[in-house]
């Protein structure tokens, strides 16, 4: 075998480092297509966990759960399909003793007349143990309850419309706490939606 003259060494180079590009290229090629093809799949799980029955369509559409899914080579995508604690059946309200997750349709829930005419309320979770209770309150326009206080300390959100007490008007987005005891009274002249907390401290 006859040695290589100094041109013929120059095309056998020239052509090793075109074979190396190509197989550079085919292997990126590759790994696109692989990447496609796994954000593909996820893809469908996701839409298929959406139009799914039950929890998965109700709760995955709803605004309060955006599932946020990262596409890359290191999301196994059987950890989609792991089942869901079992949950109830969101008709009534939350008791005691909470180990996991509750979940509650407050639309589920009827509203319950009070003692105050135009004041009604539904019962989201209660612990009268500890004196704990979270309430949603729909109150008329017009109505009126006289001066109370409460055994436990009060926290509410105004959720719409507007409510008034002794010491002043709160509308949608205003906060308001009042330690126990505190006398005050309500009203509302446009009917209000608030969110009520309660809570009772032991004394130290």
């Amino acid at each position: 075998m006859s040695p290589q003259t100094p041109r013929q060494t120059k095309q056998c180079r020239s052509e090793l480092r075109s074979r190396i590009i190509r197989l550079r290229k085919g292997s990126e090629l590759r790994s696109r297509i692989i990447r496609l093809r796994k954000g593909s799949e996820l893809r469908s799980r996701v839409v298929r966990l959406r139009k799914g029955s039950g929890f998965s369509r109700s709760f995955i559409s709803s605004a309060a759960y955006r599932p946020v899914i990262a596409v890359d080579d290191k999301i196994n995508p059987a950890n989609l399909e792991t089942p869901r604690p079992a949950m109830n059946d969101y008709t009534r309200r939350i008791v005691p003793p909470v180990s996991a997750s509750n979940y509650l349709r407050t639309g589920n829930l009827p509203w319950e007349e009070t003692s105050d005419k135009g004041f009604r309320l539904k019962r989201l979770y209660e612990d009268e143990a500890r004196g704990e209770k979270t309430w949603l309150m729909k109150v008329d326009p017009g109505a009126h309850a006289p001066s109370h206080a409460h055994e436990e300390f009060e926290q509410f959100y105004v959720l719409d419309g507007s409510i008034e007490d002794d010491h002043g008007t709160m509308r949608a987005g205003d906060f308001v706490c009042r330690p126990p005891g505190e006398m005050h009274w309500a009203a509302s002249g446009t009917g209000a939606l608030v969110l009520l907390v309660y809570t009772r401290h032991d004394p130290l």
